[in-house]
């Protein structure tokens, strides 16, 4: 009895992340809408902001394939918000990394998630970081999961 009630708990707490999930997108390709990036060239930008990837790793990072990767790599050099940088580990893969136009667009980003998210949510207390740290060890449990 009791693995069934860990079961609908673990359900319960999957379902509202999703329904998050799906609720933050919605508000964010709202907010971030006049940027005139997509949902993907956001991500890819937001994840260049803590280090430097190449293709097959954002690939991979976005679970798309190494195709349309580059299709969305391809934008974002066309609007000067990334570099390729030299992949030491594999010579034909570059590395890339936010150009300093990137850099400022995604502090505009930030800037204005802080400022939507400090509205609606005008004070946080140590909850979230309880929640935050068990969200990360599920996330970090279903990357384990060998595909």
């Amino acid at each position: 009895m009791k693995n069934k009630k860990n079961w609908v708990n673990l359900s319960m707490l999957i379902d509202e992340v999703n329904r998050l999930f799906y609720r933050m997108q919605f508000v964010e390709e709202r907010t971030q809408a006049f940027e005139n990036l997509d949902s993907a060239e956001r991500s890819v930008l937001f994840f260049l902001a803590s280090e430097e990837a190449s293709i097959p790793e954002l690939a991979f990072m976005r679970n798309v394939s190494r195709q349309r990767m580059h299709q969305i790599i391809i934008k974002l050099q066309k609007k000067k918000l990334i570099e390729a940088n030299y992949n030491p580990k594999h010579s034909t893969s570059s590395k890339f990394k936010l150009s300093l136009i990137g850099k400022k667009i995604l502090l505009r980003m930030l800037q204005r998630e802080r400022k939507l998210y400090k509205n609606l949510i005008p004070s946080t207390d140590d909850r979230f970081i309880v929640i935050a740290r068990k969200l990360k060890e599920i996330r970090e449990v279903f990357e384990r999961v060998p595909f």
